[in-house]
């Protein structure tokens, strides 16, 4: 480590040995995919993890696994983000992608060790990734398939998962919540709501919303058929100064008056709100007191402090519009789509539940089961499962799965590495295809040693004999198979992978120096 300037404000770790940092760089990134290997395929191990906050947590999922290590590495902390970006785009392929870039960096370290600039090798990296997805195109396939085949494909990526192995069937869940939720906004129009009981039969999706609120007021109405709803975000209470305001009152009266002048302000906002006869007054502000009596009093039931985010979910369902100001309100924003309103009780909480919806466009998920922890991971198999759910609402196309995919990009990259006639640093691009060809094969080869068959390399053999597109791995029994009634992945999920992938190592291939700033 060496001191530069300080007018700088740096320090620089490593100076003209930019090969010890990319090999630093290297063995950070293959301890990350240790840690995963085992956490592929079928029969994929679980990682128990003690978590910052003193939990312990159960899972095989590579996202939820990496996001509770603490990394200081910087390079690390770079494949750590493939893992999250591939969660939030496709929700599957997390393990699958940091195996392959750790892979595909060590493979392109062994050149860089051989003084090839890294230059030129994200040159052919690029080159080797629109072939590679233009290849994915080609071996994929249009899916017209039923629901029922449709679910048996969300059903394969969850098939490593807790909630198969209880026998929750999280992925016919998630089909049906990705129906519902409109323009497949699953962040914003599908709610989870955990709650405890022994009875993991009592998962479901409703056809409307549940949110974890108790009434205000204990006289209002806890059922109502038919409902005329409001939703606001606007506060019901009297106008408060923007600033700091102080009042001089002199006498009594006019202390009196200035209370007056409150619940007239108060009187006014709800007369615009009564004038349209609501059955339920929703807002994501607060309502006064005096607002919620004379709401008891005209038998309006008044719910407040809504996130905005519930507050989009209950207008979606009911058909009501959200408005910014009482005084705007008009008949065409009252939602009447919902048929029955009710507050119910799981243990010691409340809840209320807009059900029976016409034609929702947001749905809520009621996942139960007898610990926090199994209700945490069957909330990570859900996500995971409705993201692949709305892939395939998206693209129709499908991959063969089991490492079939990857070993068809291996076959293609290697034909297209021996093609170099008439081309310049042919040799180089040989070694380039190649490794990217190893790098592939691994993913074929650690399904193959976590299913617990005898002879992984066999298997990688005779998988590589075969000239049918669609055979892969049974991560189960340990044999070479036809995948296309086991298990199939949208095309999304493996363009994704690819993607990722190669443009971290892309990055990494060209840092060489390491520069930290100094606190201040």
């Amino acid at each position: 480590m060496q001191s530069i300037p300080k007018s700088l404000n740096c320090i620089l770790l490593v100076k003209d040995k930019s090969i010890q940092v990319q090999c630093d760089n290297i063995e950070a990134v293959n301890t990350i995919s240790n840690i995963l290997t085992t956490c592929l395929g079928p029969r994929s191990m679980q990682k128990m993890i003690l978590t910052r906050i003193g939990t312990i947590q159960i899972t095989n999922d590579g996202n939820a696994i990496l996001r509770e290590l603490d990394i200081t590495h910087p390079a690390a902390k770079q494949i750590v983000e493939l893992a999250r970006t591939q969660d939030n785009e496709v929700g599957d392929g997390t393990t699958t992608v940091i195996l392959l870039a750790a892979k595909l960096l060590e493979e392109m370290g062994m050149l860089l060790r051989d003084k090839v600039h890294p230059v030129h090798i994200c040159k052919i990296l690029r080159e080797a990734l629109n072939e590679s997805l233009s290849y994915l195109e080609e071996v994929s396939y249009p899916f017209q398939g039923t629901e029922d085949e449709k679910i048996g494909i969300v059903r394969h990526s969850v098939a490593n998962k807790l909630c198969t192995m209880l026998k929750v069937d999280i992925a016919f869940l998630a089909y049906k919540a990705a129906n519902i939720a409109k323009n497949c906004d699953i962040k914003t129009f599908v709610k989870i709501e955990k709650i405890s009981g022994a009875d993991f039969s009592g998962c479901e999706v409703m056809d409307g919303v549940i949110v974890n609120k108790s009434l205000i007021h204990s006289e209002m109405r806890r059922e109502i058929r038919d409902p005329r709803v409001i939703v606001l975000d606007t506060p019901i209470e009297y106008k408060k100064g923007e600033s700091k305001t102080s009042y001089e009152l002199k006498n009594q009266a006019e202390y009196t008056r200035a209370l007056e002048i409150e619940e007239e302000q108060v009187q006014e906002i709800v007369n615009h709100i009564l004038a349209l006869n609501p059955d339920i007054v929703i807002t994501e502000k607060g309502i006064c007191d005096s607002a919620l009596s004379i709401f008891q009093k005209k038998n309006v039931t008044a719910l407040r402090r809504f996130k905005k985010t519930e507050a989009l979910r209950i207008a979606a369902v009911t058909g009501a519009t959200i408005v910014s100001r009482a005084e705007d309100l008009e008949e065409k924003h009252v939602g009447k789509d919902c048929r029955l309103f009710r507050v119910t009780r799981f243990g010691n909480e409340e809840y209320v539940n807009f059900v029976e919806c016409v034609n929702p466009k947001a749905c809520s998920v009621v996942l139960r089961g007898p610990s926090r922890d199994i209700l945490n991971e069957f909330e990570r198999n859900f996500e995971d499962a409705i993201k692949v759910a709305r892939n395939l609402r998206m693209s129709d196309r499908l991959c063969a799965g089991g490492g079939a995919t990857e070993m068809n990009l291996c076959k293609f990259l290697l034909r297209k590495g021996a093609c170099t006639e008439n081309m310049q640093n042919s040799m180089l691009r040989k070694r380039v295809y190649d490794g990217i060809a190893n790098a592939l094969r691994m993913i074929p080869l650690t399904l193959a040693k976590n299913s617990g068959c005898d002879d992984p390399l066999g298997l990688i053999a005779e998988l590589e004999s075969t000239s049918d597109v669609y055979m892969g791995i049974d991560g189960v029994n340990g044999k070479v198979v036809d995948v296309r009634n086991l298990v199939m992945e949208p095309i999304a999920v493996k363009r994704q992978a690819l993607k990722s992938a190669f443009e971290a190592v892309a990055l990494l291939l060209r840092v060489d120096g390491v520069i930290q700033s100094k606190k201040k």
